[in-house]
């Protein structure tokens, strides 16, 4: 899953690892429906998570970010 963001006055291409997808599904079928809803109910986790990245590792000058599990290991859960 990738999604555009604005960061300051740089867009970046986030893309989310599937094994962070399958979480923020819980356990629903992969439908685009369900992915929709997904991102919009987690969308401040997302951001959270996102803003942690990029404060560790700066905004990179490729513009493409991907979060994986580990970028996720405080905030999602079994």
């Amino acid at each position: 899953v990738e999604l555009s963001v604005r960061v300051d006055d740089a867009t970046l291409l986030v893309a989310l690892d599937w094994p962070v997808v399958e979480r923020l599904l819980g356990g629903r079928p992969v439908t685009e429906e369900n992915m929709a809803d997904a991102l919009f109910d987690h969308r401040d986790l997302i951001e959270r998570t996102l803003r942690a990245h990029l404060f560790a590792q700066g905004v990179p000058l490729s513009g493409q970010v991907v979060l994986d599990l580990d970028d996720f290991r405080f905030a999602v859960t079994d």
